[in-house]
């Protein structure tokens, strides 16, 4: 990315299906392999987030929780 404009953007990325044992991952699968997106800031404190290969993110917001301890989760 050149010069920020409110968003990352990535690419060449692998999604992994990771299958986990007692204490290890047991197994690997590679779902997909140059996937590519973006995380974009939409207002002051929310992000959203797309994913070009499964839409998982597709509008989602992402927005900062507060602790009734104080400070964010």
């Amino acid at each position: 990315m050149d010069e920020w404009h409110g968003k990352l953007e990535y690419a060449d990325c692998r999604h992994y299906l990771l299958t986990y044992g007692d204490k290890y991952i047991e197994s690997e699968e590679v779902l997909y392999q140059n996937g590519t997106g973006r995380v974009s800031l939409v207002g002051k404190d929310t992000l959203t987030w797309q994913d070009d290969q499964e839409h998982k993110g597709d509008g989602l917001l992402f927005v900062p929780l507060s602790s009734p301890l104080g400070g964010g989760l």
